[in-house]
């Protein structure tokens, strides 16, 4: 299951938490809008620097996170530090 385009969006600019807002892209920096799609390689969405104490981002990507889980858009949280290992099928957080 892949993550709508919509919530690809969001995650791109965590304009849910509170940062950039990825619809500003065109007129801001005069770059044609950006694909959300990724590589494909993952049916969720990361959301990374989650409850990293010290780190400027953490408080917004939190209020990303509970949307998410409100909404039920699929995703994985990494704090600082931790990185997500695929090998073939498997998929683990380190």
């Amino acid at each position: 299951m892949r993550a709508p385009a919509s919530s690809l969006r969001a995650c791109g600019g965590f304009k849910w938490g509170g940062l950039d807002d990825p619809n500003l892209v065109e007129s801001v920096y005069g770059a044609p809008a950006p694909i959300w799609d990724g590589l494909g390689l993952l049916d969720y969405l990361i959301l990374p620097h989650f409850e990293s104490p010290g780190h400027p981002e953490t408080e917004a990507v939190g209020r990303t996170v509970e949307r998410f889980r409100a909404e039920g858009l699929p995703h994985r949280t990494l704090r600082d530090g931790q990185a997500i290992l695929r090998d073939g099928a498997r998929t683990a957080v380190m």
